[in-house]
């Protein structure tokens, strides 16, 4: 398995923000006061959503389609 293949799920942005500095993808979990930071050079997640359930969703529709 490549790094590429991994995918880090979190509630904070940081962390997806190292993860896809090291090769990963990364899924951000939306929670109240927690946002995408807007800034340059600065990666958007991979996959994004308000509940677990459609994060899910997004990370097995887009592995199965490739």
């Amino acid at each position: 398995m490549s790094t590429s293949e991994l995918c880090l799920v979190a509630c904070h942005l940081w962390d997806t923000i190292g993860a896809q500095a090291a090769g990963c993808q990364g899924a951000f979990l939306l929670r109240p006061h927690n946002a995408l930071l807007p800034a340059n050079h600065v990666p958007t997640p991979d996959y994004m959503a308000d509940d677990l359930r459609t994060l899910a969703q997004q990370i097995i529709t887009q592995n199965t389609d490739s």
